[in-house]
């Protein structure tokens, strides 16, 4: 994880969110959709995860479960918002 703070695009004096938040506010999300309290204790991993085809302003942070794919999240660097999830199924 680089760490680093995103200066936000819409305010350029404000604080964007760092690879470190972006993931909490995943495993938050994550907890909340599925009810399973996401942690290492209950068989996650969360990572931060490039991707090509995410726009430069998001983080996509990629969440396995017993070293399975489950969630892809898409966190905005500006504003922390959720902007998308998808599932991926082996």
């Amino acid at each position: 994880f680089t760490g680093e703070i995103t200066a936000s695009t819409y305010d350029p004096d404000g604080k964007g969110v760092s690879v470190e938040e972006a993931i909490e506010i995943a495993k938050i999300y994550r907890t909340y959709a599925s009810g399973d309290i996401c942690n290492e204790e209950n068989g996650y991993r969360v990572e931060h995860a490039p991707d090509e085809q995410a726009p430069d302003h998001i983080y996509v942070i990629v969440i396995h479960k017993n070293d399975t794919i489950t969630d892809t999240i898409w966190i905005d660097k500006n504003t922390g918002k959720t902007l998308t999830s998808y599932y991926l199924y082996d």
